[in-house]
């Protein structure tokens, strides 16, 4: 799943069941952007990773429980891109969060090496903001 929080191009990972879909819906509903669900097209080039979302697909987010939403009909075309940048990802997990030492550690998609931040299942976690959090964080840092 791609989004785009802040600015900030955030592709979220995680397996069946862990939230990506909840996650996007309530940054949606806090005005971010959704790029695309489940079947990002990721294309990197000179050490930089742009997610894009396939033609059929655009405005359409899966919701277990709802099916199939039309993302532009009921938050606006607005709330939609068909591509952007991606500065930070995004790992659900359905245990609770390990516990780092880093703020923000660090993986590699695509030769890409990006800033990460892992988002556990937990009573008092609201894992949309802390998203919007990481986003503030990291866009100092960016030139």
């Amino acid at each position: 799943m791609l989004v785009r929080v802040h600015g900030i191009g955030v592709l979220i990972e995680g397996a069946a069941g862990s939230g990506k879909s909840a996650l996007a819906l309530a940054l949606l509903d806090r005005g971010h952007i959704l790029v695309a669900d489940d079947a990002v097209e990721l294309r990197g080039s000179r050490g930089r990773l742009t997610g894009h979302c396939p033609n059929p697909l655009q405005g359409l987010l899966e919701v277990r429980g709802l099916g199939i939403v039309d993302a532009r009909r009921l938050f606006g075309r607005a709330q939609f891109r068909r591509a952007t940048p991606i500065g930070l990802v995004a790992i659900l997990r359905r245990s609770p969060a390990r516990v780092l030492r880093d703020l923000m550690p660090s993986v590699t998609r695509r030769g890409v090496r990006l800033p990460a931040v892992y988002l556990g299942a937990g009573v008092g976690h609201n894992p949309a903001v802390i998203l919007e959090t990481a986003c503030r964080l990291l866009r100092p840092r960016r030139a």
